[in-house]
């Protein structure tokens, strides 16, 4: 039976989530709530973490476990156990998934967590938090990496891929997996979040495209990019220093804080209200892609935008429109395909 350990935000929280655990044992863990924590409790620093956070409704429960299957998995498995906004962290993850059959690999290094929200969105609308999700981790690294001095966002070639993927150049960096359950006359989601941050494997690593970048960030400003922090909470087997700003206790929160104002510009609005900043950082437009038309041939498009509804929309010979749906289609970003997905 696995460990996990659990922080709040305050004393009230604590005891409301203690009253919930008296009445039902987790599955298949053993929680211990901390109520009075220091900084040898655990290798995630739960100070840090709640000083960082601006959230209204998210992440004022932390569950931090060193070694879990899946952050997505406990809170699904445990869904009733721990209140709507409630956020789980591991330092590595055994069976992280992405879309479809993926595997995702999240060791020592690595940020995985998953969180649990409600939304009123109508389960048409539900494939649109895979947006706001994707859209959410992409603004919290531009705002540590201009925190940290960066001049040029965009040339650090950090970029979404249509529909929740985040990439360096043609390169997985990270990704955003949502599972809505549909409960009490609404949809609660469980969002999980992987994202290579100072893992230098499988593939890249957020900290080494920063100091391979280097010299695009003012070190007259901010001093050296890489000066003087070590943490056990966030290094791989190098031991490699990590820069305060991309520690997982202060990018966890930055996430939080921009997923909640996006998804409630989605709620009231709707996703005409946040599209064009997607699009913004997202890696299509004018992109060439084969699709099949209506007859079952292959047909050459051009990537125009999204729709209102978030559907990838493309144009053909004839000004003929095409509009592909997230959760039916699956973009080979190398070869320039978009592929049905095999379920």
């Amino acid at each position: 039976m696995q460990t996990v350990d659990l922080y709040a935000r305050n004393v009230v929280t604590s005891t409301a989530v203690k009253e919930l655990l008296a009445r039902k044992q987790v599955l298949n863990s053993q929680v211990h709530v901390v109520s009075n924590p220091t900084s040898e409790t655990g290798a995630f620093d739960h100070g840090q973490y709640f000083s960082f956070l601006r959230t209204r409704n998210i992440g004022d429960v932390i569950v931090h476990s060193r070694k879990l299957k899946s952050t997505s998995d406990f809170l699904s498995e445990n869904l009733e156990l721990f209140p709507l906004g409630t956020v789980c962290v591991c330092d590595e993850q055994l069976a992280g998934r992405g879309r479809g059959e993926n595997v995702w690999q999240s060791p020592l290094g690595s940020l995985a967590f998953s969180f649990t929200c409600a939304t009123k969105l109508s389960a048409s609308d539900i494939p649109l938090m895979q947006y706001v999700s994707t859209l959410a981790v992409v603004k919290a690294i531009e705002d540590a990496c201009y925190e940290a001095g960066c001049m040029d966002y965009a040339g650090l070639g950090i970029r979404i891929k249509w529909p929740n993927d985040i990439y360096y150049k043609t390169t997985k960096l990270g990704g955003v997996l949502c599972r809505a359950i549909y409960q009490e006359a609404s949809f609660r989601t469980i969002v999980g979040i992987g994202l290579n941050l100072n893992n230098a494997s499988p593939t890249v690593c957020l900290s080494g495209i920063v100091r391979e970048k280097e010299h695009m960030f003012r070190v007259e400003d901010h001093g050296p990019v890489w000066n003087t922090a070590r943490t056990s909470a966030l290094v791989d087997q190098k031991d490699e220093e990590v820069h305060p700003l991309f520690m997982r206790e202060r990018l966890i929160p930055r996430i939080l804080e921009h997923f909640e104002l996006v998804h409630e510009s989605i709620e009231t609005v709707g996703f005409c209200a946040v599209r064009d900043e997607y699009l913004k950082y997202w890696l299509h437009s004018g992109t060439c892609l084969s699709v099949l038309d209506a007859s079952g041939s292959d047909a050459s498009v051009t990537v125009v935008g999204l729709t209102d509804a978030g559907l990838l929309l493309a144009v053909g010979e004839g000004d003929e429109k095409f509009e592909l749906h997230p959760d039916s289609n699956s973009l080979d970003l190398l070869s320039g395909m978009v592929r049905k997905k095999v379920h």
